[in-house]
């Protein structure tokens, strides 16, 4: 008994040691997973740090971040882009609308400049004879490098009525090109094309779901079996969504 009780304590001490050296060693492999992760955040600080202090123009760390995010982002793809939430929300509503007050634009973004794919017939910009691949590099004297496309559209929209300046590359022309739109409301039809493609085959496309979608669809579909339509080619390609 003396004996055990002797040990005892031995027995503990080691057992102490012991897991203190495998919640070591453990602590030490964790951090090992980590550190390099924890060193790239503390470079990331640091140039933020040197360039908020040392650079010729003050850069509030803010802008920096989403700087050096968009940066990183631009590196992946064309089409990967980082959008505020206010932007985004803002957009969403838009795309669910009919009809919006704007410039009649439809916009991508190619090469981090922003392209016009089309002009709705009607609008402001088809009036002014924007056209399918301008280039605008300028709206209201603001460059749109790097703007997203989210951010264009934002620019162009506005008060009905109101005028907005665009400065546009046009492949062939020696200059760019400055064009005043006036901003007005847009009425955006979601069935863009609609035909008979065979005998009894009949093709639809939907560029968007938004409000009155599900009454352009079936105005469209009754129009194509009146034309003796058996079945329908629904084309959903390039589709932007919309309402879920």
């Amino acid at each position: 008994m003396n004996f055990n009780r002797v040990k005892n304590p031995y027995v503990y001490a080691s057992c102490t040691i012991l897991v203190i050296l495998m919640l070591g060693w453990l602590f030490g492999r964790l951090m090992a997973t980590s550190d390099n992760t924890y060193m790239r955040v503390l470079l990331l600080q640091d140039v933020v740090h040197q360039v908020s202090q040392r650079y010729v123009d003050y850069i509030p760390p803010d802008s920096l971040y989403r700087r050096a995010v968009e940066g990183l982002l631009r590196g992946l793809d064309p089409y990967t882009e980082l959008i505020p939430a206010t932007e985004f929300k803002r957009f969403q509503e838009l795309q669910v609308k009919s009809e919006y007050v704007g410039t009649g634009i439809s916009i991508s973004r190619t090469d981090n400049e922003i392209v016009v794919m089309s002009t709705f017939p009607g609008s402001s910009a088809y009036r002014q004879g924007i056209q399918p691949g301008d280039r605008v590099i300028r709206v209201d004297g603001i460059s749109t490098r790097n703007w997203s496309t989210e951010e264009a559209s934002l620019h162009l929209l506005g008060p009905e009525n109101s005028k907005v300046s665009l400065t546009v590359s046009r492949p062939g022309a020696p200059e760019p090109l400055d064009i005043s739109l006036t901003r007005e409301k847009v009425a955006v039809p979601t069935v863009t094309r609609q035909f008979m493609l065979d005998k009894g085959v009949g093709y639809l496309r939907l560029s968007s779901f938004t409000e009155p979608t599900a009454h352009e669809l079936e105005a469209a579909v009754n129009a194509l079996l009146g034309q003796g339509m058996k079945s329908l080619v629904l084309d959903l390609r390039d589709n932007t969504g919309g309402l879920t």
